[in-house]
């Protein structure tokens, strides 16, 4: 995993794109620009499998904490900039690792994680 910061911010922001230039280590203009709530998009997964993975994203239940496996994951939330925005950070283990904000401050609740897991052959 390589910290890289989003370049954009509030509802045209690519915090999702920073998030996952983050764990395969590209430089945010590599990734495509994905969308607020882009957590559940499949466009994401059509986009990873030129880079032999894919998108894989789950819901939380409870004790998911304990639950998390030891790798880079995307951990998406509430803002805590306000203006109902969602925001994306990078997690290990189901802790964040990675705030692509500037300003550090992570999300306000775990609701999503995602991870980038090698696609089946």
């Amino acid at each position: 995993m390589k910290p890289v910061h989003q370049t954009r911010f509030g509802l045209a922001g690519n915090c999702v794109s920073a998030a996952l230039a983050s764990i395969l280590e590209l430089p945010v203009s590599a990734v495509p620009l994905f969308p607020q709530g882009a957590a559940r998009d499949p466009a994401i997964d059509d986009w990873l499998s030129q880079y032999g993975y894919a998108w894989m994203r789950t819901s939380l239940a409870p004790g998911w904490e304990d639950r998390v496996p030891d790798v880079y994951h995307t951990m998406s939330g509430p803002s805590p900039r306000g203006q109902g925005l969602g925001h994306m950070v990078v997690g290990r283990g189901g802790e964040m690792v990675h705030d692509p904000h500037p300003d550090g401050t992570g999300i306000l609740a775990v609701e999503t994680l995602g991870f980038v897991i090698p696609r089946a052959e």
